[in-house]
């Protein structure tokens, strides 16, 4: 058996969002407090856990290594004494010398820092693979991932980067867990239209993102769920709205504002894919930084529930989903405020879209395809 341990991070939005609906979840049990957390089926949650163990070939341990009052649940658990100022980077290590992994998926990039990866090579000379993850094409690649052995990556542009620097890397896209739709229910009401998401100001953030929703919000009758900088006006304002207001860029400010009074607050998870199931059409929009290339994980999440995809148009799309049969696209908010026209105007129209699209991801884009193809790229490795 391949001894697989993976060490990823949750957005703090979320774990915000689980612990004020659970305000007790740090008097559980470690176990108890990292079920909870993985029910909620956030981003990749447990999933590879779930499916790599289904092939028969894997144990594999998952712990959500930002999540400090559960990692230090672990090692209170398990008489584990650490330093307030590393406590993320001794519980982690204890974590692995206690598994003692073949391989080490080092999927929070704060792994990749302080010279951890070859502390724990050192320390473990059982571990024989690690795999980094870039799924946003990030800048010094050569020097983050030095230490790492193999990178996944979501996109082949991405992926097609790393024969530059001569390191090895394998695509592994996005894609859906398909035991989520058997927790989804009907409510009696349907949302037309809906986005749910983050509106991010920083460097490489969400502008387009922002005038897209700021033009739907006036013209159509979406819901928006939002997360990110509208957070701001609940709060205390964050870096990249104090950024924008000293920079003058007050528009984007006044915009920020008027999403943030519109949002009818975030959703994480299950919730998330609630609303996706309970919408005719959701919104997908990619990020600035994503340029001409398509590939968000939000692509296979919506259409996987079997709601009808709009997302913004890509170069790169038709390698996923046939257009207008499968998913719909817009070049523009003009454009998109008529494709949301016309798909509501066009019931059958779009309702055989929306099952085609999941029908689509659940065939070729499920989890346990994507940990069938992770289990070949780590036995042609080891």
């Amino acid at each position: 058996m391949i001894r697989f341990f993976k060490a990823s991070m949750n957005y703090e939005a979320f774990l915000n969002y689980v612990h004020k609906k659970h305000p007790g979840i740090t008097a559980k049990s470690y176990k108890e407090y990292s079920d909870l957390l993985f029910s909620y089926a956030f981003a990749e949650s447990n999933f590879f856990k779930l499916n790599l163990e289904k092939t028969g070939s894997y144990v594999v341990e998952e712990v959500i290594s930002n999540e400090r009052a559960l990692q230090k649940k672990w090692a209170a658990e398990n008489g584990v004494n650490y330093t307030e100022s590393n406590w993320y980077y001794e519980i982690l290590e204890a974590q692995l010398l206690k598994f003692k992994p073949d391989v080490f998926f080092a999927h929070d990039h704060r792994t990749l820092a302080k010279g951890f990866l070859n502390r724990v090579r050192h320390l473990l000379p059982g571990l024989k693979l690690i795999l980094g993850w870039d799924g946003i094409d990030v800048e010094n690649a050569a020097l983050l991932f030095a230490d790492v052995d193999i990178v996944l990556t979501p996109a082949d542009f991405i992926t097609a980067k790393y024969g530059d620097i001569k390191k090895i890397a394998y695509t592994l896209p996005f894609t859906f867990e398909s035991s989520i739709v058997s927790r989804l229910t009907r409510e009696r009401q349907a949302e037309d239209v809906c986005f749910v998401g983050s509106v991010s100001l920083n460097k490489d953030g969400h502008f387009q993102r922002k005038d897209l929703l700021i033009s739907l919000m006036k013209q159509t009758n979406i819901g928006l769920y939002l997360s990110g900088s509208t957070d701001a006006f609940q709060s205390v304002p964050n870096k990249p709205l104090l950024s924008l207001i000293k920079r003058n860029k007050l528009k984007d400010v006044a915009d920020i504002y008027r999403l943030s009074r519109r949002s009818k607050g975030s959703l994480f998870g299950i919730d998330m894919y609630q609303k996706f199931y309970n919408s005719k059409i959701t919104i997908n929009n990619h990020g600035d930084a994503a340029g001409d290339n398509a590939g968000n994980i939000r692509l296979f999440e919506a259409t996987g529930t079997g709601t009808c995809l709009l997302t913004d148009y890509k170069k790169n799309l038709e390698d996923f989903f046939e257009i207008d049969k499968e998913i719909v696209v817009f070049k523009d908010p003009a454009d998109c405020i008529k494709k949301i026209n016309y798909l509501l105007q066009n019931e059958d129209k779009r309702m055989a879209i929306a099952a085609a699209g999941q029908k689509r991801t659940l065939n070729e884009y499920s989890y346990a395809q994507r940990m069938n193809k992770l289990d070949r790229i780590i036995k042609e490795n080891l």
